[in-house]
């Protein structure tokens, strides 16, 4: 089902996403490519309107970074928003794969304790309740 929720309307998957994955309790959503103001609009399936309205927040979520070769500072806002966001909820968003880019931004903006990052897939399923 969540495969279904993180495509277009026609099926196809957006680009910016490699794979989405059910284990137990916990999705993983699998990012690719570059992850930035252009890819990551409120209006694509990691937008707020559409996580609300399939009520994405009321999972556990692990966004695996490790296809991603570009992250700026919109993504970095955008995770940390969707984390608060998670975590009103009742729910947890962790990060695997982070790129070093993603961490070098997350130190100069002082938010690396607010990023809940596992060095492992496991570790995180672990965690997360899976």
């Amino acid at each position: 089902m969540l495969e279904k929720l993180f495509s277009h309307k026609d099926g196809s998957r957006p680009d910016e996403i490699e794979a989405v994955e059910q284990h137990g309790r916990v999705q993983i959503v699998r990012f690719r490519g570059v992850l930035d103001k252009t890819t990551l609009p409120d209006s694509s399936v990691w937008g707020e309107a559409y996580l609300e309205e399939h009520h994405l927040f009321d999972k556990n979520i692990i966004v695996d970074l490790g296809k991603v070769k570009h992250v700026d500072s919109s993504a970095l806002a955008l995770c940390l928003l969707r984390l608060r966001q998670f975590r009103s909820h009742g729910h947890r968003l962790a990060l695997i794969n982070v790129p070093q880019e993603f961490l070098r931004l997350a130190e100069i903006e002082k938010v690396t304790q607010e990023v809940e990052i596992f060095d492992s897939e496991e570790a995180a399923l672990k965690a997360l309740g899976a």
